[in-house]
């Protein structure tokens, strides 16, 4: 059984060398955060098997782990999984992504919403080392096996949003597909939220050009780190780097007035997913500025630009 093989990857993990993502410990160029990038907790370890049959677009793995590491925040940090729980399900832009905790009730860690973030960080690198296709993350802590992620495309014949036990579909759908772009690719465009009409994503696209992949890379990066604050706590100063540091983010929240309300974690979380989301129909994308918008009013404004790393300037 597939619970039974992923084990026994897993344990195979205290003998092996870990796959590891690069350093977190050079210096940002850019002002400090308040929230800093996700980092293994001691003693965690990630093994990963890439099938390399079949390739994947590259900016379809990047938003499907958007969505699904904006949800995982949704539940909290150390929301702790069922242990031995059902295999769950989630389909989009193409792919098919499962999940399951498979540690016992009497294990000493259990599998949480971080060390799925975290499993997911290391499984995309691991994919931009070597290729884009299927592969499969064991989570695990010392020798105790947490659980698994596997990315990989529908079965032939499969329809993707079939109702099925535990299986969701993502459909943040800000673009309600049918999206034109404009002449002036550099025009501000709104985004409301299909969920909350009254909020909205104010962007543009201006500046150096980036691809899809920079931006959507470093939009998973900000949606992981700020999947570290609580939903309802104020998020003021957010900043990092994507995986080659070579676009970084930064994102300010507004102080609170009689008059406004204040940037949650939620809603940066969300913004992001809905930005990545639109950004998908574009052909092109590069540097943005964006802005968030409660009921017209301004509740803070990010940018996604070009780091002093990635120009040679640092």
């Amino acid at each position: 059984m597939k619970e039974i093989f992923l084990a026994s990857l897993a344990l195979c993990i205290a003998s092996i060398c870990a796959l590891r993502l690069p350093s977190q410990n050079r210096d940002l160029d850019i002002d400090s955060s308040h929230v800093i990038r996700p980092k293994d907790p001691p003693g965690f370890e990630v093994l990963i098997f890439l099938e390399e049959t079949e390739a994947l677009v590259p900016e379809h793995v990047y938003l499907v782990a958007i969505a699904l590491v904006a949800d995982w925040g949704y539940k909290g940090w150390d929301h702790k999984y069922r242990p031995r729980s059902p295999t769950r399900t989630k389909e989009g832009y193409g792919l098919k992504v499962d999940w399951r905790c498979i540690a016992y009730p009497d294990d000493k860690y259990q599998l949480k919403s971080s060390y799925l973030i975290l499993g997911m960080l290391h499984l995309i690198h691991q994919m931009t080392q070597e290729e884009f296709s299927p592969g499969t993350a064991a989570v695990a802590i010392g020798k105790d096996s947490l659980g698994y992620i596997e990315i990989m495309l529908p079965r032939p014949g499969h329809r993707i949003g079939a109702p099925g036990k535990d299986n969701s579909t993502i459909e943040p759908r800000g673009s309600s597909g049918n999206i034109t772009e404009r002449a002036d690719p550099t025009a501000t465009r709104r985004i409301p939220d299909p969920k909350d009409p009254d909020l909205v994503i104010v962007y543009q696209v201006k500046g150096e050009p980036l691809t899809c992949v920079q931006v959507f890379s470093t939009i998973l990066y900000a949606v992981a780190t700020a999947a570290q604050g609580p939903n309802d706590e104020f998020c003021q100063d957010l900043a990092g780097f994507n995986e080659e540091r070579s676009v970084v983010f930064q994102i300010h929240g507004l102080e609170e007035t009689a008059s406004r309300n204040l940037l949650y974690y939620e809603t940066v979380r969300r913004g992001l997913v809905l930005l990545a989301d639109r950004l998908s129909t574009r052909a092109t994308c590069g540097e943005l500025k964006f802005r968030y918008e409660y009921r017209g009013e301004l509740l803070g404004s990010a940018t996604i630009k070009l780091s002093d790393y990635a120009r040679g300037t640092e």
